[in-house]
């Protein structure tokens, strides 16, 4: 007997669910967003700029602190 493999799904931690691996779970973005679609049945967002936008001007930067973390530096 051969073991079924889900190639699409995992489950999830929390509720045990079945959830789909590709799911893009961000608000559609009119200003950067351009169509979704699905390809080798993987669901896509095709976007204008390839990088994430940031649209506040309270961050400066994000830069590794000594112990190996993350630290934010923000202006103000």
């Amino acid at each position: 007997m051969q073991e079924w493999v889900p190639r699409l799904f995992e489950r999830d931690i929390i509720s045990g669910d079945w959830v789909y691996m590709h799911a893009d779970l961000r608000p559609w973005d009119s200003h950067n967003d351009v169509v979704q679609y699905e390809h080798n049945f993987v669901v896509q967002t095709k976007t204008m700029h390839h990088t994430a936008i940031v649209r506040t001007t309270s961050i400066l930067s994000v830069e590794e602190a000594p112990d190996g973390g993350k630290r934010i530096l923000a202006s103000g």
